[in-house]
């Protein structure tokens, strides 16, 4: 065998050597995803689930793009996030008392505004002291919430944490609140990368403000056509009963 053989043969091991682990890499996080609660939810739609796996199939397919394959809402094609967003999305914001019994149409304008955020590792989600103005939905990962004023048997490390969604709910129903954003009681840091949608402020504010000026909108439109029915059918009560009144008198 030549030399350039033997450099070629060697160049064909290598590369092959990396494909196997590359592939391996790629299995190994697909076997992540598939076990998710998340991914369970998507796979119930045919669908959501086709879009998520063929967006993923076509960035896999170009190998100098480093894909996030353990990542739901990154490398996908817009349509794709739209549609995982839209189903993830559903149930995070359930988890919400305040969104529990709120319609699809109200529910729609919020998954509009979820916005699809990746924390790495350490990373301070918000800082004790700072204003909340993000609601945040943590899709996969761990936080630590910790405060200098709490004993470190009340620090704790959490997975789908709350992050201070209360707080904002509170403050987007107070009508005199415009200015003034609640303050963080604790700090919330990334344990490990955190995927995450979230929220913000104004957008929690302008839904809650919507669906109360349609629901007051809704009940002032029933109350004038009633008002309506009444007022036209009163008249013509009184004209039947006239007619009928005077039928008697002649008949007499």
């Amino acid at each position: 065998m030549t030399n350039y053989g033997v450099v070629l043969f060697v160049f064909l091991i290598g590369r092959m050597q990396t494909e196997i682990a590359r592939s391996q890499k790629i299995n190994q996080k697909w076997q992540v995803i598939r076990q998710s609660k998340h991914y369970a939810d998507i796979s119930r739609d045919q669908n959501v689930r086709g879009q998520f796996k063929k967006a993923k199939r076509e960035k896999l397919a170009n190998k100098h793009v480093d894909v996030r394959i353990d990542s739901f809402i990154s490398d996908l094609s817009l349509d794709a996030e739209k549609q995982v967003k839209r189903h993830m999305g559903r149930k995070l914001l359930r988890k919400v008392e305040e969104f529990q019994n709120w319609d699809e149409f109200y529910l729609d304008y919020l998954f509009g505004c979820l916005k699809p955020v990746v924390f790495s590792e350490r990373t301070v989600i918000i800082q004790e002291g700072d204003p909340i103005n993000v609601m945040t939905f943590v899709l996969q990962g761990k936080t630590w919430a910790y405060s200098n004023s709490l004993p470190i048997t009340r620090q704790r490390h959490q997975e789908d944490c709350d992050v201070r969604r209360k707080e904002l709910i509170d403050w987007a129903k107070n009508e005199n609140s415009y200015q003034q954003l609640p303050i963080s009681d604790r700090t919330i840091r990334a344990l490990t990368d955190v995927e995450a949608f979230t929220l913000k402020a104004d957008d929690v504010k302008c839904a809650l403000l919507f669906r109360l000026v349609s629901k007051e909108a809704a009940t002032l439109i029933q109350s004038f056509w009633r008002f309506r029915k009444h007022k036209h059918a009163t008249p013509r009560t009184c004209m039947v009963g006239c007619f009928r009144t005077q039928d008697k008198v002649v008949l007499h």
